[in-house]
């Protein structure tokens, strides 16, 4: 079994070592770097959870050979989405797996807007289903669904971030003109991303 594990101990440090050139830098823009590495990590753990641990027994492979690799999918959107048999968790988390994405994408990507920050979390989304079914097809058996309803989901999650963002972005702008436009270099990143 490989587990999500191997991913932190190569990405954490490669994380730290790239924020902490980064932050030595004369011109580093810490707010942003900061912000990076919150994404980053959120990113990281995301993964982590939709693809591991990952299978490598071939043990277990024989066990589901099997099976075909068409009843490990789904392609036909919003079937069975509110069944009994769907764990109704399941679906909550879909859904706000989505949410930091949607909200936090504004702080870290060049020039956002709605559609833009929508269209890479909704690509994001279609790879992550992707490498489950690749992976799944390398160690011999489908160890993740494939469902076209986590892509709808999640987009959902993204959706409901970019609107949170919008929200925080009109009531930053109210409190930031109540007290008075303070400078400070985290204030003033935030002010430069929600205007």
């Amino acid at each position: 079994m490989l587990t999500g594990n191997a991913l932190s101990v190569i990405v954490y440090p490669i994380l730290a070592a790239a924020l902490v050139a980064a932050a030595l830098r004369r011109d580093a823009n810490r707010p942003r770097l900061l912000c990076v590495a919150l994404f980053t990590i959120y990113t990281v753990e995301v993964i982590k959870q939709i693809l591991f641990p990952i299978p490598v027994d071939g043990l277990i492979a024989q066990d589901f050979a099997t099976i075909p690799f068409w009843s490990f999918t789904n392609w036909v959107p919003l079937r069975d989405l509110l069944s009994e048999a769907v764990d109704q968790r399941q679906i909550l988390l879909n859904v706000v797996v989505g949410i930091p994405f949607g909200f936090g994408a504004w702080f870290v990507m060049r020039q956002p807007n709605i559609v833009k920050v929508a269209g890479i979390g909704l690509a994001a989304s279609l790879l992550a289903e992707a490498l489950q079914a690749i992976i799944g097809s390398q160690v011999g058996f489908m160890y993740r669904v494939v469902d076209v309803n986590d892509v709808i989901l999640n987009l959902a999650g993204i959706l409901l971030g970019i609107g949170l963002f919008l929200v925080f972005r009109r009531l930053f702008k109210g409190v930031d003109r109540w007290i008075g436009h303070p400078d400070g270099n985290y204030w003033s990143y935030v002010r430069a991303v929600a205007s």
